[in-house]
């Protein structure tokens, strides 16, 4: 139990000892984590408060008609830890950004027409998919069940099954009594 204790406060103290040490450094140089450990740029800001004991006045004890006859506090002089980055904007740069917004507004607009043609193609597609099927059942029950049987064998596995689940039970099962046994099952078993 003594040397968890040992170890905890051990451990304890380096942490402390690393955290501080990241801190001070943070503060000495640029950015520490990217390795940049060139002198950090302070701009030193100069901020003079005054009080006056007029409170009517909210200009921070300045006077709008610059009279001498309030009383002002001496001067305090505040440094600021601050770093300034300002950059201009240029032209150039937000006219070229306006005109790649543009391109890619009318990217996504013609992506939405696209999918929404493909969408509308394959709604018309299956349309004529069931048509088909319905015209092709209708005319595998007008036949004769063996001559259907022959034809309906020449269909893939997944248009034979959808023919005979569309015909009448009767006439399909008369077409599936032709068939062999193997293949009967293979267009009678579940998808």
């Amino acid at each position: 139990m003594k040397y968890k204790i040992i170890y905890a406060s051990i451990f304890f103290l380096a942490f402390l000892l690393v955290t501080g040490l990241i801190y001070w450094l943070n503060n000495q140089y640029t950015n520490i984590f990217q390795f940049d450990f060139s002198k950090r740029k302070i701009a030193n800001r100069t901020i003079i408060h005054s009080a006056v004991n007029n409170t009517k006045t909210a200009n921070a004890g300045i006077s709008l008609s610059g009279s001498m006859d309030r009383k002002i506090s001496p001067k305090i002089v505040t440094k600021y830890d601050t770093v300034f980055i300002s950059s201009p904007l240029d032209e150039k740069l937000i006219d070229s950004l306006r005109i790649i917004r543009k391109m890619v507004q009318n990217l996504m607009n013609k992506t939405k027409e696209q999918q929404s043609n493909s969408d509308s193609a394959a709604v018309n597609s299956k349309k004529k998919d069931e048509e088909w099927l319905a015209k092709t059942a209708k005319l595998f029950e007008e036949m004769d069940p063996k001559k259907a049987a022959k034809i309906i064998q020449k269909y893939s596995d997944n248009e034979s099954r959808q023919i005979l689940y569309k015909i009448k039970k009767k006439q399909a099962a008369a077409i599936l009594s032709e068939l062999s046994p193997d293949v009967a099952k293979k267009y009678t078993e579940s998808l």
